[in-house]
Protein backbone atom coordinates (compact mmCIF):
# COMPACT_ATOMS: atom_id res chain seq x y z
CA UNK A 1 0.00 0.00 0.00
CA UNK A 2 2.78 2.43 0.95
CA UNK A 3 4.70 1.75 -2.25
CA UNK A 4 1.58 2.42 -4.34
CA UNK A 5 1.15 5.74 -2.56
CA UNK A 6 4.77 6.62 -3.28
CA UNK A 7 4.53 6.12 -7.07
CA UNK A 8 2.89 9.53 -7.69
CA UNK A 9 5.62 11.11 -5.54
CA UNK A 10 8.28 9.48 -7.71
CA UNK A 11 6.63 10.78 -10.90
CA UNK A 12 6.22 14.24 -9.38
CA UNK A 13 9.82 14.61 -8.17
CA UNK A 14 11.36 13.11 -11.33
CA UNK A 15 9.53 15.55 -13.59
CA UNK A 16 10.11 18.50 -11.26
CA UNK A 17 13.82 17.74 -11.21
CA UNK A 18 13.99 17.98 -15.01
CA UNK A 19 12.00 21.24 -15.13
CA UNK A 20 13.93 22.84 -12.26
CA UNK A 21 17.33 21.78 -13.63
CA UNK A 22 16.66 23.76 -16.79
CA UNK A 23 15.14 26.76 -15.03
CA UNK A 24 17.86 27.08 -12.37
CA UNK A 25 20.62 26.57 -14.93
CA UNK A 26 19.20 29.45 -16.97
CA UNK A 27 18.66 31.56 -13.88
CA UNK A 28 22.24 31.16 -12.62
CA UNK A 29 23.62 32.65 -15.83
CA UNK A 30 21.26 35.65 -16.05
CA UNK A 31 23.41 38.15 -14.18
CA UNK A 32 26.48 37.23 -16.26
CA UNK A 33 25.47 36.55 -19.87
CA UNK A 34 22.91 39.38 -19.80
CA UNK A 35 25.03 41.79 -17.74
CA UNK A 36 24.65 44.68 -20.21
CA UNK A 37 22.38 47.32 -18.64
CA UNK A 38 21.49 44.76 -15.94
CA UNK A 39 19.12 43.07 -18.41
CA UNK A 40 19.47 39.69 -16.70
CA UNK A 41 18.58 40.89 -13.21
CA UNK A 42 15.85 43.17 -14.62
CA UNK A 43 14.22 40.15 -16.27
CA UNK A 44 14.45 38.21 -13.00
CA UNK A 45 12.97 41.08 -11.00
CA UNK A 46 10.06 41.25 -13.47
CA UNK A 47 9.64 37.49 -13.30
CA UNK A 48 9.38 37.51 -9.51
CA UNK A 49 7.48 40.80 -9.35
CA UNK A 50 4.72 39.44 -11.60
CA UNK A 51 5.01 36.16 -9.72
CA UNK A 52 4.23 38.04 -6.53
CA UNK A 53 0.94 39.29 -7.98
CA UNK A 54 0.07 35.81 -9.23
CA UNK A 55 0.93 34.31 -5.87
CA UNK A 56 -1.19 36.88 -4.05
CA UNK A 57 -4.27 36.84 -6.27
CA UNK A 58 -4.16 33.61 -8.26
CA UNK A 59 -2.15 30.77 -6.68
CA UNK A 60 -4.49 29.85 -3.78
CA UNK A 61 -7.44 30.23 -6.15
CA UNK A 62 -5.97 27.86 -8.73
CA UNK A 63 -4.96 25.31 -6.10
CA UNK A 64 -8.48 25.27 -4.69
CA UNK A 65 -10.39 25.38 -8.00
CA UNK A 66 -8.24 23.93 -10.78
CA UNK A 67 -6.54 21.40 -8.53
CA UNK A 68 -2.90 20.74 -7.74
CA UNK A 69 -2.00 18.94 -10.98
CA UNK A 70 -3.30 21.59 -13.36
CA UNK A 71 -1.67 24.33 -11.30
CA UNK A 72 1.62 22.45 -11.51
CA UNK A 73 1.32 22.15 -15.30
CA UNK A 74 0.69 25.90 -15.66
CA UNK A 75 3.85 26.54 -13.66
CA UNK A 76 5.86 24.30 -15.97
CA UNK A 77 4.52 26.13 -19.03
CA UNK A 78 5.81 29.34 -17.45
CA UNK A 79 9.30 27.87 -16.99
CA UNK A 80 9.38 26.75 -20.64
CA UNK A 81 8.39 30.17 -21.98
CA UNK A 82 11.03 31.86 -19.81
CA UNK A 83 13.75 29.63 -21.27
CA UNK A 84 12.59 30.28 -24.83
CA UNK A 85 12.68 34.02 -24.20
CA UNK A 86 16.42 33.83 -23.48
CA UNK A 87 17.32 32.76 -27.03
CA UNK A 88 17.51 36.43 -27.99
CA UNK A 89 18.99 38.89 -25.51
CA UNK A 90 16.64 41.85 -25.81
CA UNK A 91 13.77 43.59 -24.06
CA UNK A 92 11.29 42.44 -26.72
CA UNK A 93 11.80 38.76 -25.88
CA UNK A 94 13.08 38.58 -22.32
CA UNK A 95 10.49 40.85 -20.72
CA UNK A 96 7.41 39.02 -22.14
CA UNK A 97 9.18 35.73 -21.38
CA UNK A 98 9.70 36.85 -17.79
CA UNK A 99 6.07 37.96 -17.40
CA UNK A 100 4.73 34.59 -18.60
CA UNK A 101 7.54 32.77 -16.78
CA UNK A 102 6.35 34.31 -13.52
CA UNK A 103 3.77 31.50 -13.39
CA UNK A 104 6.68 29.15 -12.75
CA UNK A 105 7.89 30.04 -9.26
CA UNK A 106 4.48 31.27 -8.08
CA UNK A 107 2.60 28.08 -9.06
CA UNK A 108 5.26 25.37 -9.28
CA UNK A 109 6.48 25.17 -5.68
CA UNK A 110 3.11 25.58 -3.90
CA UNK A 111 1.59 22.92 -6.17
CA UNK A 112 4.47 20.51 -5.53
CA UNK A 113 4.35 20.98 -1.75
CA UNK A 114 0.56 20.65 -1.72
CA UNK A 115 0.73 17.45 -3.78
CA UNK A 116 3.14 15.79 -1.34
CA UNK A 117 1.03 16.96 1.61
CA UNK A 118 -2.18 15.57 0.06
CA UNK A 119 -0.64 12.21 -0.81
CA UNK A 120 0.69 11.85 2.73
CA UNK A 121 -2.71 12.75 4.22
CA UNK A 122 -4.43 10.17 1.99
CA UNK A 123 -1.95 7.55 3.15
CA UNK A 124 -2.50 8.59 6.76
CA UNK A 125 -6.30 8.44 6.43
CA UNK A 126 -6.13 4.96 4.91
CA UNK A 127 -4.51 3.59 8.08
CA UNK A 128 -6.40 2.41 11.18
CA UNK A 129 -6.16 4.72 14.19
CA UNK A 130 -3.65 2.46 15.94
CA UNK A 131 -1.40 2.34 12.84
CA UNK A 132 -1.42 5.97 11.77
CA UNK A 133 2.07 7.34 11.00
CA UNK A 134 3.49 9.85 13.48
CA UNK A 135 4.22 13.48 12.63
CA UNK A 136 7.92 12.84 12.12
CA UNK A 137 7.06 10.55 9.19
CA UNK A 138 5.80 13.63 7.31
CA UNK A 139 9.19 15.24 7.97
CA UNK A 140 10.85 12.30 6.23
CA UNK A 141 8.50 12.58 3.22
CA UNK A 142 9.20 16.30 2.84
CA UNK A 143 12.92 15.74 3.37
CA UNK A 144 13.13 13.21 0.56
CA UNK A 145 10.99 15.36 -1.73
CA UNK A 146 13.14 18.47 -1.22
CA UNK A 147 16.34 16.41 -1.29
CA UNK A 148 15.58 15.01 -4.75
CA UNK A 149 14.23 18.21 -6.29
CA UNK A 150 17.19 20.19 -4.98
CA UNK A 151 19.58 18.02 -6.98
CA UNK A 152 18.22 20.08 -9.90
CA UNK A 153 20.85 22.70 -9.09
CA UNK A 154 23.53 20.05 -9.68
CA UNK A 155 22.28 18.68 -13.01
CA UNK A 156 21.35 22.02 -14.55
CA UNK A 157 24.67 23.63 -13.68
CA UNK A 158 26.81 20.64 -14.62
CA UNK A 159 25.13 20.74 -18.02
CA UNK A 160 25.89 24.46 -18.32
CA UNK A 161 29.52 23.86 -17.36
CA UNK A 162 29.88 21.01 -19.86
CA UNK A 163 28.49 23.03 -22.77
CA UNK A 164 30.11 26.40 -22.06
CA UNK A 165 33.49 25.09 -20.95
CA UNK A 166 33.71 22.72 -23.92
CA UNK A 167 33.25 25.72 -26.21
CA UNK A 168 35.86 27.90 -24.46
CA UNK A 169 38.27 27.71 -27.43
CA UNK A 170 35.62 28.51 -30.00
CA UNK A 171 35.69 32.28 -30.47
CA UNK A 172 33.44 34.37 -32.65
CA UNK A 173 34.19 37.74 -34.17
CA UNK A 174 32.26 39.48 -31.40
CA UNK A 175 34.15 37.81 -28.54
CA UNK A 176 37.54 38.85 -27.22
CA UNK A 177 40.02 36.72 -25.37
CA UNK A 178 41.49 38.64 -22.47
CA UNK A 179 42.99 37.71 -19.16
CA UNK A 180 41.73 38.47 -15.70
CA UNK A 181 44.42 40.54 -13.97
CA UNK A 182 45.08 41.25 -10.31
CA UNK A 183 43.49 44.68 -10.82
CA UNK A 184 40.29 42.95 -11.95
CA UNK A 185 40.27 40.88 -8.76
CA UNK A 186 40.21 44.09 -6.72
CA UNK A 187 36.65 44.72 -7.90
CA UNK A 188 35.43 41.17 -7.23
CA UNK A 189 33.90 39.54 -4.18
CA UNK A 190 32.58 41.89 -1.50
CA UNK A 191 34.44 44.74 -3.28
CA UNK A 192 32.05 44.46 -6.23
CA UNK A 193 30.10 47.72 -6.37
CA UNK A 194 27.50 48.22 -9.11
CA UNK A 195 27.67 47.08 -12.74
CA UNK A 196 29.86 49.28 -14.94
CA UNK A 197 28.68 50.26 -18.40
CA UNK A 198 31.54 48.47 -20.08
CA UNK A 199 30.94 45.18 -18.28
CA UNK A 200 29.46 43.72 -21.46
CA UNK A 201 32.91 43.83 -23.02
CA UNK A 202 34.55 41.90 -20.23
CA UNK A 203 35.15 38.31 -21.32
CA UNK A 204 34.70 37.10 -17.75
CA UNK A 205 30.96 37.63 -18.06
CA UNK A 206 30.51 36.47 -21.67
CA UNK A 207 30.68 32.90 -23.04
CA UNK A 208 33.27 32.63 -25.82
CA UNK A 209 30.75 31.16 -28.25
CA UNK A 210 27.17 32.32 -28.65
CA UNK A 211 26.40 29.03 -30.37
CA UNK A 212 27.12 27.22 -27.10
CA UNK A 213 24.51 29.37 -25.36
CA UNK A 214 21.90 28.47 -28.00
CA UNK A 215 22.72 24.76 -27.66
CA UNK A 216 22.43 24.98 -23.89
CA UNK A 217 19.08 26.77 -24.01
CA UNK A 218 17.80 24.23 -26.56
CA UNK A 219 18.63 21.35 -24.24
CA UNK A 220 17.01 23.17 -21.32
CA UNK A 221 13.81 23.73 -23.32
CA UNK A 222 13.69 20.03 -24.27
CA UNK A 223 14.05 19.03 -20.61
CA UNK A 224 11.17 21.28 -19.57
CA UNK A 225 8.95 19.97 -22.36
CA UNK A 226 9.67 16.39 -21.23
CA UNK A 227 8.71 17.25 -17.63
CA UNK A 228 5.49 18.89 -18.81
CA UNK A 229 4.46 15.86 -20.88
CA UNK A 230 5.42 13.42 -18.10
CA UNK A 231 3.20 15.15 -15.54
CA UNK A 232 0.39 15.68 -18.03
CA UNK A 233 0.22 12.02 -19.03
CA UNK A 234 1.44 10.09 -15.98
CA UNK A 235 0.79 12.10 -12.81
CA UNK A 236 -2.50 11.18 -11.06
CA UNK A 237 -4.70 14.12 -10.17
CA UNK A 238 -5.40 14.82 -6.51
CA UNK A 239 -9.10 14.54 -5.82
CA UNK A 240 -10.48 17.60 -4.12
CA UNK A 241 -13.93 18.03 -2.66
CA UNK A 242 -15.61 21.26 -1.75
CA UNK A 243 -19.19 21.31 -0.47
CA UNK A 244 -19.83 17.98 -2.15
CA UNK A 245 -18.58 19.07 -5.56
CA UNK A 246 -15.52 17.70 -7.30
CA UNK A 247 -14.39 21.16 -8.37
CA UNK A 248 -15.82 24.51 -7.37
CA UNK A 249 -16.59 26.97 -10.15
CA UNK A 250 -14.27 29.86 -10.94
CA UNK A 251 -16.32 32.89 -10.00
CA UNK A 252 -16.03 36.35 -8.56
CA UNK A 253 -17.31 35.06 -5.23
CA UNK A 254 -14.67 32.32 -5.18
CA UNK A 255 -11.95 34.88 -5.91
CA UNK A 256 -13.19 37.19 -3.16
CA UNK A 257 -13.44 34.34 -0.69
CA UNK A 258 -9.93 33.12 -1.49
CA UNK A 259 -8.41 36.60 -1.23
CA UNK A 260 -10.29 37.23 2.01
CA UNK A 261 -8.99 33.95 3.47
CA UNK A 262 -5.45 34.74 2.36
CA UNK A 263 -5.69 38.26 3.78
CA UNK A 264 -6.89 36.97 7.14
CA UNK A 265 -4.13 34.38 7.18
CA UNK A 266 -1.49 37.02 6.43
CA UNK A 267 -2.72 39.07 9.40
CA UNK A 268 -2.39 36.21 11.88
CA UNK A 269 0.16 36.97 14.60
CA UNK A 270 2.07 33.75 13.99
CA UNK A 271 2.21 34.41 10.26
CA UNK A 272 3.51 37.95 10.78
CA UNK A 273 6.20 36.69 13.15
CA UNK A 274 7.28 33.98 10.69
CA UNK A 275 7.22 36.34 7.69
CA UNK A 276 10.84 37.54 8.21
CA UNK A 277 12.02 33.92 7.97
CA UNK A 278 10.25 33.41 4.62
CA UNK A 279 11.45 36.82 3.42
CA UNK A 280 15.02 36.05 4.45
CA UNK A 281 15.11 32.87 2.39
CA UNK A 282 13.90 34.68 -0.73
CA UNK A 283 16.42 37.49 -0.23
CA UNK A 284 19.14 34.88 0.28
CA UNK A 285 18.24 33.02 -2.93
CA UNK A 286 18.24 36.22 -5.01
CA UNK A 287 21.68 37.05 -3.62
CA UNK A 288 23.04 33.61 -4.48
CA UNK A 289 21.69 33.48 -8.03
CA UNK A 290 22.67 37.04 -8.99
CA UNK A 291 25.31 38.73 -6.85
CA UNK A 292 27.28 35.65 -5.83
CA UNK A 293 27.46 34.16 -9.33
CA UNK A 294 28.50 37.51 -10.81
CA UNK A 295 30.78 39.03 -8.14
CA UNK A 296 32.41 35.87 -6.78
CA UNK A 297 32.32 33.41 -9.70
CA UNK A 298 32.19 35.17 -13.10
CA UNK A 299 34.36 38.06 -11.92
CA UNK A 300 37.14 35.86 -10.52
CA UNK A 301 36.97 32.66 -12.61
CA UNK A 302 34.96 33.42 -15.77
CA UNK A 303 31.35 32.67 -16.69
CA UNK A 304 32.29 29.15 -17.87
CA UNK A 305 32.91 28.16 -14.24
CA UNK A 306 29.50 29.31 -12.99
CA UNK A 307 28.01 25.90 -13.75
CA UNK A 308 30.72 23.98 -11.90
CA UNK A 309 30.69 26.24 -8.83
CA UNK A 310 26.89 26.13 -8.63
CA UNK A 311 26.98 22.34 -9.03
CA UNK A 312 29.02 22.26 -5.80
CA UNK A 313 26.34 24.50 -4.32
CA UNK A 314 23.72 22.01 -5.50
CA UNK A 315 25.48 18.98 -3.97
CA UNK A 316 25.45 20.56 -0.52
CA UNK A 317 21.95 21.93 -1.09
CA UNK A 318 20.48 18.49 -1.86
CA UNK A 319 22.47 16.72 0.86
CA UNK A 320 21.37 19.14 3.54
CA UNK A 321 17.70 18.73 2.61
CA UNK A 322 17.98 15.11 3.77
CA UNK A 323 20.23 15.85 6.73
CA UNK A 324 18.28 18.85 8.05
CA UNK A 325 14.92 17.05 8.08
CA UNK A 326 16.53 14.08 9.83
CA UNK A 327 18.13 16.46 12.32
CA UNK A 328 14.82 18.22 12.96
CA UNK A 329 13.27 14.82 13.56
CA UNK A 330 15.91 13.89 16.13
CA UNK A 331 16.76 17.25 17.72
CA UNK A 332 13.77 19.47 16.90
CA UNK A 333 13.25 22.36 14.49
CA UNK A 334 14.35 24.93 17.06
CA UNK A 335 17.81 23.40 17.31
CA UNK A 336 18.22 23.22 13.54
CA UNK A 337 17.20 26.87 13.07
CA UNK A 338 19.53 28.00 15.85
CA UNK A 339 22.48 26.17 14.28
CA UNK A 340 21.82 27.35 10.71
CA UNK A 341 21.38 30.93 11.96
CA UNK A 342 24.86 30.93 13.50
CA UNK A 343 26.24 29.17 10.42
CA UNK A 344 24.81 31.81 8.07
CA UNK A 345 26.21 34.64 10.16
CA UNK A 346 29.67 33.04 9.97
CA UNK A 347 29.29 32.60 6.20
CA UNK A 348 28.51 36.28 5.67
CA UNK A 349 31.46 37.39 7.79
CA UNK A 350 33.74 35.19 5.67
CA UNK A 351 32.35 36.69 2.46
CA UNK A 352 32.85 40.22 3.77
CA UNK A 353 36.52 39.57 4.61
CA UNK A 354 37.39 37.37 1.60
CA UNK A 355 39.85 39.01 -0.81
CA UNK A 356 40.00 37.15 -4.17
CA UNK A 357 43.40 36.77 -5.81
CA UNK A 358 44.80 34.42 -8.43
CA UNK A 359 45.84 32.08 -5.62
CA UNK A 360 42.76 32.33 -3.40
CA UNK A 361 39.99 32.44 -6.01
CA UNK A 362 39.32 28.71 -5.63
CA UNK A 363 37.98 29.39 -2.15
CA UNK A 364 34.87 30.44 -4.06
CA UNK A 365 33.98 26.72 -4.13
CA UNK A 366 34.00 26.67 -0.33
CA UNK A 367 31.71 29.69 -0.17
CA UNK A 368 29.37 28.01 -2.66
CA UNK A 369 29.29 24.94 -0.40
CA UNK A 370 28.33 27.10 2.57
CA UNK A 371 25.55 28.80 0.62
CA UNK A 372 24.27 25.42 -0.57
CA UNK A 373 24.23 24.17 3.01
CA UNK A 374 22.10 27.15 4.03
CA UNK A 375 19.66 26.75 1.12
CA UNK A 376 19.24 23.03 1.71
CA UNK A 377 18.46 23.64 5.38
CA UNK A 378 16.16 26.65 5.23
CA UNK A 379 13.63 25.56 2.60
CA UNK A 380 12.45 22.27 4.16
CA UNK A 381 12.75 23.80 7.63
CA UNK A 382 10.43 26.67 6.70
CA UNK A 383 7.90 24.29 5.12
CA UNK A 384 7.92 22.06 8.20
CA UNK A 385 7.60 25.09 10.47
CA UNK A 386 4.49 26.23 8.57
CA UNK A 387 2.98 22.74 8.53
CA UNK A 388 3.58 22.45 12.28
CA UNK A 389 2.14 25.83 13.21
CA UNK A 390 -0.78 25.79 10.75
CA UNK A 391 -2.31 22.28 10.77
CA UNK A 392 -5.55 23.90 9.55
CA UNK A 393 -5.29 26.00 6.39
CA UNK A 394 -2.01 24.44 5.32
CA UNK A 395 -2.52 25.40 1.67
CA UNK A 396 -2.82 29.06 2.61
CA UNK A 397 0.30 28.76 4.76
CA UNK A 398 2.26 27.25 1.87
CA UNK A 399 0.93 29.99 -0.40
CA UNK A 400 2.16 32.68 1.97
CA UNK A 401 5.62 31.08 2.05
CA UNK A 402 5.87 31.66 -1.67
CA UNK A 403 4.34 35.12 -1.33
CA UNK A 404 6.98 36.35 1.09
CA UNK A 405 9.83 34.61 -0.71
CA UNK A 406 8.88 36.03 -4.10
CA UNK A 407 8.52 39.51 -2.56
CA UNK A 408 12.06 39.22 -1.20
CA UNK A 409 13.46 37.85 -4.44
CA UNK A 410 11.88 40.68 -6.43
CA UNK A 411 13.46 43.28 -4.16
CA UNK A 412 16.76 41.37 -4.19
CA UNK A 413 16.97 41.24 -7.99
CA UNK A 414 16.05 44.93 -8.25
CA UNK A 415 18.91 45.78 -5.86
CA UNK A 416 21.35 43.46 -7.63
CA UNK A 417 24.00 45.44 -9.48
CA UNK A 418 22.65 48.70 -8.10
CA UNK A 419 24.15 48.68 -4.61
CA UNK A 420 27.55 47.57 -3.38
CA UNK A 421 27.79 43.91 -2.46
CA UNK A 422 28.93 44.63 1.09
CA UNK A 423 25.69 46.55 1.72
CA UNK A 424 23.70 43.61 0.35
CA UNK A 425 25.43 41.26 2.79
CA UNK A 426 24.72 43.57 5.74
CA UNK A 427 21.05 43.61 4.73
CA UNK A 428 21.07 39.80 4.76
CA UNK A 429 22.55 39.76 8.25
CA UNK A 430 19.86 42.15 9.54
CA UNK A 431 17.10 40.06 7.95
CA UNK A 432 18.57 36.88 9.47
CA UNK A 433 18.46 38.37 12.97
CA UNK A 434 14.80 39.40 12.54
CA UNK A 435 13.93 35.92 11.22
CA UNK A 436 15.47 34.18 14.24
CA UNK A 437 13.77 36.54 16.71
CA UNK A 438 10.37 36.04 15.06
CA UNK A 439 10.73 32.26 15.07
CA UNK A 440 11.87 32.24 18.71
CA UNK A 441 8.70 34.09 19.76
CA UNK A 442 6.43 31.72 17.80
CA UNK A 443 8.19 28.64 19.14
CA UNK A 444 7.91 29.92 22.70
CA UNK A 445 4.19 30.55 22.24
CA UNK A 446 3.69 27.11 20.69
CA UNK A 447 5.47 25.35 23.55
CA UNK A 448 3.55 27.31 26.17
CA UNK A 449 0.26 26.43 24.48
CA UNK A 450 1.26 22.77 24.29
CA UNK A 451 2.28 22.75 27.95
CA UNK A 452 -1.03 24.35 28.96
CA UNK A 453 -2.99 21.79 26.94
CA UNK A 454 -1.07 18.88 28.43
CA UNK A 455 -1.59 20.29 31.93
CA UNK A 456 -5.36 20.57 31.38
CA UNK A 457 -5.45 17.02 30.04
CA UNK A 458 -3.50 15.73 33.02
CA UNK A 459 -5.74 17.58 35.47
CA UNK A 460 -8.81 16.20 33.71
CA UNK A 461 -7.49 12.65 34.03
CA UNK A 462 -6.74 13.18 37.72
CA UNK A 463 -10.30 14.54 38.31
CA UNK A 464 -11.76 11.48 36.56
CA UNK A 465 -9.72 9.09 38.73
CA UNK A 466 -10.71 10.95 41.89
CA UNK A 467 -14.39 10.62 41.05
Amino acid sequence: MLENKKIPIYILTFGMTFALSAFLGTMDLQSSIHISHNLGTISLSILYGCGLLICLFVTPLLLCNLGVKRTLLLGEVGFLVFTLGNFYSGLATMIPGSIIGSMGESLFWPAGISYVNHVFNEYQDSKPDDQKPQDNVKNVWFGRYFGVTKTSVIWGNLLAYAVLYAARKVETHSMHNTTITENNYNTCGSNFCKVSKNSNGNHAYNPKSKTSVYILLGVYAAMQLFALLLHLLCLPAVKRTSDGNTESQLSVNAIKETLWSLGRHLCLTKQLLLAPMCFYFGFFVSYTFSDFTRAFVSCTMGVEKVGLVMAVYGVFNASMSFISTKASQNFGLATVICVIGVFDLSSYLIQLTFQPTSGSKYWVYAIAAMLGTSDGTWQPTISLTMALNFPVGTELAFGTITLWQISAMTIGFILSGRICLSIRIYLLIGNLVLACIGYAIVERQRRNAKFTEETKLLNGENDTRTR
